[in-house]
């Protein structure tokens, strides 16, 4: 018996070594070749080690599992072959520095006739047409409507997950990476190994840092550490508006005294189209403001909406009638710390403030525009609010608390989105050097199931408790 313990622990051990060294050996091997040379920063989603979490915490919480699936046929069991690996071992998404607002990634095509197959049902059902590159060494496709643009060849699909659709600019990445194979292939790469040596379930690298985020039971957890270029770019200390009883509140101090923290948010912000279309110079309104951005929901308030509907008078003619409606919306606290020169005075200048001190541009709520000394604000409430002033380490923050959120936004379609969550914390603190410190905490509804299979599904789990 004794000698049959000892193989049968010999066996594990050798078992375990394998499959560790197995799990070693794939955390670079798997992200070799699917990265550009030239990317600058990647997310690593690691898709291996998630699955392992929640087959562990299905052993843990059997009961859980096995009510919300009670063994329903998956409607893929009886699928072709995709031809692709869609759950690839680490799903790494990257950026190159010539492209904004774009993430590329690179998945393995296993079966090129299956997978073209399935990817012309795929694209007719999104009313999407397949084009091919002068050369016809890929062909794309761009499907508007979800912000992807897809290339392909006989072994590869590169994605683009794009705010702007700009093929054109994609092209050369598309062609570097399919033709070319210009990728990472050098296991001592210094973008690899920031991935490879974190065995969390997800991890964002760059040469400034990391930000990671862990799926835990009843929570996800949020860390990083991250480089300024220069020293103490953010505040150490600053003072905050403190509101009672808020569902949503956010704040960030971008510390205008820097000029380089200046000049970037104006290069991020002239990029969006709202401020264009409503004739409002990003410079202009960064010269009247410190920097300071705070957002507060704190209950509901009623507003008066106007209501245009249509009737015919006596000679049959249509005509147009404006009525008032009361409805109720959350109540908004928008603060933007104030400079020298007066914000509300450049709005009103740019006609988006009328006669009554209403902020026109936002059409969705009524925004009462109130200036002090100190900043300039807008409330979707005419009174003036209280709060009190507090200090806070961190030079940005936000916290939620889904259940009050949901109560105060009144958006049905929120709801079944934020059903199973409770409450998020993230925090930003720079108190000396280069160092930016990161932390938070998303909390679920049940402590002992792992966060992601809470809102994965979403079946009541009254039965169960």
């Amino acid at each position: 018996m004794r000698r049959f313990l000892k193989v049968v622990l010999i066996i594990l051990a050798l078992f375990a070594i394998a499959y560790f060294g197995y799990k070693e050996l794939q955390q670079t091997s798997s992200l070799l070749g699917k990265v550009h040379v030239n990317a600058d920063s990647a997310i690593k989603i690691g898709i291996h080690d998630i699955k392992e979490t929640l087959i562990l915490d299905a052993l843990a919480a059997p009961l859980f599992y096995y009510e919300q699936t009670k063994f329903s046929k998956s409607d893929d069991e009886d699928a072709p072959d995709k031809g692709i690996d869609l759950s690839p071992y680490n799903l790494v998404l990257f950026t190159v520095p010539d492209i904004e607002n774009t993430f590329f990634g690179t998945l393995e095509i296993k079966d090129s006739k299956s997978f073209e197959a399935y990817i012309a049902k795929e694209l007719e059902k999104k009313s999407a047409t397949v084009d091919e590159t002068p050369n016809s060494d890929y062909q794309f496709a761009k499907i508007e409507k979800s912000k992807i643009i897809l290339a392909w060849n006989t072994e590869q699909l590169v994605f683009a997950l794009a705010l702007d659709q700009k093929p054109e600019s994609f092209h050369s990445i598309f062609k570097d990476v399919l033709t070319d194979g210009k990728t990472i292939s050098d296991g001592d790469h210094s973008l690899i190994t920031a991935l490879a040596d974190h065995d969390n379930h997800v991890i964002f690298a760059n040469s400034s840092g990391n930000i990671t985020l862990d799926f835990e039971d009843g929570k996800a957890l949020i860390a990083g550490n991250i480089l300024t270029d220069n020293p103490q770019r953010f505040q150490s200390e600053i003072s905050i508006d403190s509101i009672p009883d808020t569902s949503f509140m956010m704040y960030l101090d971008a510390n205008f005294e820097n000029a380089l923290n200046k000049e970037k948010v104006v290069n991020v912000l002239e990029s969006v189209s709202f401020f264009q279309k409503n004739a409002l110079n990003v410079s202009e309104l960064a010269n009247r403001t410190n920097g300071f951005l705070s957002l507060a929901i704190a209950g509901t308030t009623k507003q008066l909406d106007t209501v245009i509907t249509y009737d015919y008078d006596d000679n049959f003619e249509k005509v147009e009638e404006l009525s008032l409606q009361e409805r109720q919306v959350p109540k908004a606290h928008i603060t933007l710390g104030g400079e020298n020169q007066s914000l509300k005075d450049y709005l009103i200048a740019q006609k988006a403030i009328d006669t009554n001190g209403i902020f026109k541009p936002f059409p969705l709520y009524t925004l009462y525009v109130k200036e002090g000394s100190m900043n300039t604000v807008f409330d979707t409430f005419e009174e003036n609010l209280v709060a009190q002033k507090q200090l806070s380490s961190s030079f940005f923050g936000c916290r939620i608390d889904f259940r009050k959120l949901t109560a105060d936004m009144d958006v049905p379609r929120l709801g079944p989105y934020v059903a199973d969550l409770r409450e998020m914390k993230v925090f930003a603190t720079q108190k000396e050097g280069n160092q930016v410190m990161v932390h938070g905490e998303l909390t679920a509804t049940h402590p002992n199931i792992n966060i992601l299979s809470q809102l994965a599904l979403k079946k009541p789990l009254d039965s169960i408790q």
